[in-house]
């Protein structure tokens, strides 16, 4: 199954928004990236808890496949 750029564009960007609109600060240290639907995130985050937050709501939007979770943990 393939993904056109669009699609990837606005999953990212759906993703993104959760993130942002999550109400824990910490989402804004978590950067995004959708390449043929597989939802990439980056950054870091203090807690474990808040990988796991960071990646619930990437799988929770409308759109979401395969996710990997590469958020460092530790300040």
């Amino acid at each position: 199954q393939t993904v056109s750029a669009n699609e990837d564009l606005a999953l990212q960007s759906r993703v993104r928004d959760r993130l942002a609109q999550c109400g824990h600060a910490a989402m804004r240290a978590v950067a995004c990236t959708v390449r043929d639907g597989c939802i990439r995130l980056t950054g870091r985050t203090r807690t474990y808890y808040l990988k796991q937050v960071a990646q619930e709501l990437a799988r929770a939007t409308p759109g979401a496949g395969e996710i990997v979770n590469e958020i460092r943990v530790g300040s």
